[in-house]
């Protein structure tokens, strides 16, 4: 009697492990899942995946080879513009900048009313539309310049780019200040450069870096930040480097940034992973001097920084990692994804599926 009493015992210990082990199971899978929730809504638009999309305030502009339209939150037309066949098509803070060969035109962004229309005398390469002015890039890729206009059209000033190559440019300090990145490749050593101007009045001051090529910049509110291939570098507005504020970035390749953020939030990835196709697994966020590093539980192909947050995408996931956080929360997209346009600023995912782009809110 003795030995069926303790194999007894020995049974019902097994019952309570194997009750305990089921438990923990579930209990594990709901925290997983509560890590891993469906996002339900996924907005059709009228835009194809082929053609040129972007975002515009909290919704997008899309041009058909015709005409721009611009989609509110909720995918719904609420301005068309025709543009003409062959059109560039530009948005900044001060409306939409559109362009086909050396006729200009700039928008409205709420409304698309036409706050300029005109022919210049140069065929435009690009163009920028602040608050204050318009920058319009004109010319051969090797031999630009760039013209800016008030907000009435009347010509402020045209500035010489002969013999550099205009990488990107665009305007700070309220929009009433200029900036201009190129590269000048006639040296042994390529020189990279970025110079601010205050429009029809001087010269403000030149950033020159011979020991990397810049890529990216940014302006704050009493200084420039400079991305590289090595370093990130800060100026003040005269060209001046903040030695102390020097970062090393050798490896890793900017992916994002928060370009509205008065102290924006930068996303590397591996320079070997860049590209997304062999998927991103490691982010390192940088704001300020707060430099720190997370791992994706899933290999992603984009990611994009918003607020203080970055948006990790897969063909089926989004992971969101906020600054602080170790571990990024994990959401089951709506439909399958094969391509991310960018975020919206009520942060709204466009996304392209099947050759259609949709409208995804995110959390």
């Amino acid at each position: 009697m003795e030995k069926k009493k303790r194999g007894a015992s020995w049974v019902g210990a097994l019952v309570v492990v194997a009750v305990l082990c089921v438990g923990a199971f579930f209990v594990a899978r709901n925290i997983a899942g509560s890590r891993s929730s469906q996002l339900r809504t996924a907005t059709l638009t009228p835009a194809y995946s082929g053609q040129t999309v972007r975002t515009l305030g909290d919704g997008i502009i899309y041009y058909d080879n015709a005409s721009l339209h611009a989609l509110d939150s909720g995918g719904k037309q609420i301005w068309s513009y025709a543009a003409g066949s062959n059109a560039g098509f530009s948005v900044g803070s001060g409306g939409v900048a559109t362009w086909t060969g050396s006729i200009l035109s700039i928008l409205g962004a709420d409304q698309g009313q036409s706050l300029f229309s005109g022919t210049l005398d140069g065929t435009i390469l690009d163009a920028r539309v602040g608050t204050v002015y318009a920058a319009i890039q004109m010319g051969e890729e090797q031999d630009s310049s760039i013209l800016i206009l008030d907000s009435s059209g009347r010509q402020v000033e045209n500035i010489s780019m002969d013999g550099q190559t205009v990488l990107d440019f665009g305007f700070f300090n309220n929009d009433s200040l200029l900036w201009v990145m190129t590269l000048n490749t006639d040296g042994t050593v390529p020189m990279s450069t970025i110079t601010t101007y205050r429009p029809g009045k001087m010269l403000l001051g030149a950033v020159e870096d011979n020991q990397q090529v810049l890529y990216e910049v940014v302006f704050q509110a009493s200084q420039i930040r400079a991305v590289g291939t090595t370093h990130i570098k800060d100026y003040d507005y005269y060209g001046k480097e903040i030695t102390d504020n020097r970062i090393l970035v050798y490896g890793w390749y900017l992916m994002s940034i928060d370009e509205d953020a008065a102290n924006p939030l930068m996303a590397f990835v591996p320079i070997g992973q860049s590209d997304g196709i062999a998927g991103i697994s490691d982010v390192r966020m940088i704001r300020g001097q707060i430099d720190q590093s997370v791992h994706l539980p899933y290999p992603a192909s984009w990611v994009l920084a918003v607020e203080d947050a970055i948006y990790a995408l897969t063909n089926q996931y989004v992971m969101v990692c906020h600054m602080g956080e170790s571990v990024p929360t994990t959401y089951v997209l709506p439909i399958y994804v094969d391509g991310v346009l960018g975020i919206t600023d009520n942060k709204t995912c466009v996304a392209t599926s099947g050759g259609y782009v949709y409208l995804i809110p995110l959390p």
